[in-house]
């Protein structure tokens, strides 16, 4: 019998396990993966459950200020869930 040439499916990883894999990497503790992953899908479903790398600086300024009119989040939070959201945290 002859086999049949079917094209391999490969799934990619999701991002919030990309994101905990490289968490994991850098050995942050279990503590900072937890936060880093609860700011990520409160950004997801704020913003319509789109990946937060297809948002643009308006998307996460109107992110940030609902978290502070809407949500009442302090400052140094607000500061700390841009910096993970954009990629910039514990560098």
């Amino acid at each position: 019998m002859f086999e049949q040439d079917t094209p391999q499916v490969v799934a990619l990883p999701r991002l919030l396990d990309q994101v905990r894999d490289e968490i994991r990497r850098r050995h942050y503790s279990y503590r900072t993966e937890q936060t880093y992953v609860h700011w990520i899908k409160t950004l997801i479903l704020f913003s319509d459950k789109r990946r937060p790398g297809d948002a643009g600086a308006p998307e996460v300024m109107a992110f940030l200020t609902h978290l502070a009119r809407d949500r009442d989040i302090v400052a140094a939070t607000r500061n700390t869930s841009s910096a993970r959201v954009s990629g910039r945290g514990h560098e």
